[in-house]
């Protein structure tokens, strides 16, 4: 997952812990905006206030045709003075999905809270200079050792994680990593049967 999606798939994960589906064999984040709080405050800064009003203005736009569409559920005139991503979570995204308030939707929806309960090995990578305030060079590991992190997207990749424990009543993970490169003979295997499959 990117951005929000990263903190969705990572939320879900560890959600999920152990509990997972068998096919859950690992998850990947690609800068995540896990502490959600954090990140509409970092949003809010000045050096970053292009990207908030870039999302805030695509935040209206989907508001003011969904008020379109559905005049009896939603209501364009709640966007009158929001100025900050936080504002619109506290009038827009808290009132209609179910939540108390901007504070009460990032504290419920936000990946940070159960990160440390993912069980299948992950990667989270995140830039530096990351607008939504990632996480920079911090490492990002849980008890397991199984989460890894990127701390500059210019610098490569990272160490592959390595592979989970067996979960209870379940067969042993198998020996490849999902995130390690295929050998360079299988590439090869591949793209020869893809040309001959052409012929």
């Amino acid at each position: 997952g990117f951005s929000m999606g990263g903190n969705l798939v990572l939320k879900l994960a560890g959600e999920w812990g152990n509990a997972g589906p068998a096919e859950f064999r690992a998850v990947a984040a690609v800068c995540p905006a896990m502490d959600l709080a954090a990140s509409a405050d970092a949003l809010h800064e000045p050096a970053n206030r292009i990207y908030e009003w870039y999302f805030l203005m695509q935040l209206f736009r989907r508001m003011r045709h969904k008020a379109r569409l559905f005049p009896k559920d939603f209501d364009a005139s709640r966007l009158r003075g929001i100025s900050s991503l936080r504002m619109f979570d506290d009038r827009i995204t808290a009132h209609y999905c179910g939540f108390a308030g901007a504070d009460d939707y990032y504290t419920r929806a936000a990946a940070a809270n159960v990160v440390d309960r993912i069980a299948v090995p992950a990667l989270i990578i995140h830039a530096a200079n990351d607008p939504f305030g990632g996480r920079g060079g911090d490492a990002v590991t849980d008890s397991r050792g199984q989460l890894d992190s990127l701390a500059k997207a210019e610098k490569g990749f990272a160490t592959p994680p390595p592979a989970p424990a067996p979960r209870p009543g379940r067969a042993a993970p198998e020996p490849d990593n999902p995130f390690a490169e295929a050998p360079a003979a299988s590439l090869k295997d591949n793209q020869a049967a893809a040309t001959e499959q052409r012929r």
